[in-house]
Order: C-alpha cells, then sequence, then structure tokens
C-alpha cells in the first residue's frame, strides 16, 4: 500500500486542531486561563518545597549512625509529608472550586 503525501504528514491537521483548541479557550475566558496559571504555580511551589524535604531527610539519613535515631527521621518525614500533602489537597481543592466559580460568573467567557 502507497502512502498519499497528506496520510504520510503526522502533524497533518494539528493547526487546525490548535486553533480549534484556542477557540475552547476564548470560550472559557481569561478567568479560567488565570486560575489555571494559579493553580499550575502553586504545584510547582509545593514539589518544590517536598523536594527539599526529602533532600533534607536524605541528608539526616546519611548522617545518621544510630538504628533508633534513623527510625525517628523517618517517622518525622512520613508525619510531615502526610500533614503537607493533607494541606496541599484543600489547597487544590479550594483553588478547583475557585476556576469554576470565576468560570461559571456572568460576563467572564469570552
Amino acid at each position: 500500500m502507497s502512502k498519499t503525501k497528506e496520510n504520510s504528514n503526522p502533524l497533518a491537521g494539528y493547526g487546525a486542531m490548535q486553533a480549534e483548541n484556542v477557540e475552547r479557550l476564548n470560550l472559557l475566558g481569561t478567568a479560567f486561563v488565570e486560575n489555571i496559571g494559579k493553580m499550575n504555580t502553586e504545584v510547582l511551589r509545593f514539589l518544590g518545597e517536598r523536594l527539599q524535604e526529602d533532600l533534607k531527610t536524605q541528608h539526616a539519613l546519611m548522617q545518621c549512625h544510630d538504628v533508633a535515631r534513623m527510625s525517628e527521621i523517618q517517622s518525622a518525614f512520613l508525619k510531615t509529608a502526610f500533614e503537607q500533602y493533607t494541606a496541599e489537597t484543600g489547597k487544590m481543592v479550594q483553588m478547583g472550586m475557585q476556576i469554576v466559580e470565576d468560570t461559571l460568573k456572568p460576563g467572564t467567557a469570552r
């Protein structure tokens, strides 16, 4: 079977698809896009914070020469991680609710 020129280009139709996606974003309005940006920023901030905790814990474990102290370090790490992930989940839920609220406000969609 021979491929036609149109079928052989994996990017054929990509421009039309992008235009369609941009139009969908326009329908949602700027409030949606701005809030998604805020949410993405928060996710990156949280991941950076968690990475710092991970590195701090790894450093403490590498310096540790006592099994009991190692257990304490690991327990503290897990407790902190649980608390941080729980708090972050709450933030994400709140931000998601704000996105819906702001997006559905009259006059926010373009």
